[in-house]
């Protein structure tokens, strides 16, 4: 059974921050099934779907939170 993590963004920074996401995803090894990124006026909105075991959705989950805080 596959387990999925829908993560949405709406970040200040450059699109580069996209790519820092991705890598982070990948190191974790999950699959990015769905990415989809808007600007909305001066921030991105980053919608990205994530599948893989839920070992690694609940890595990508506390992963993805520790960036958040440091990117603050």
């Amino acid at each position: 059974m596959k387990n999925f993590l829908i993560v949405n963004l709406l970040v200040k920074e450059n699109i580069d921050f996209l790519t820092e996401i991705t890598k982070l995803v990948a190191k974790i090894g999950c699959n990015l099934v769905h990415c989809h990124s808007k600007l909305m006026g001066q921030a991105f909105n980053i919608t990205m779907m994530l599948d893989g075991s839920w070992d690694l959705i609940a890595k990508a989950e506390i992963s993805l939170q520790q960036l958040a805080k440091k990117k603050k």
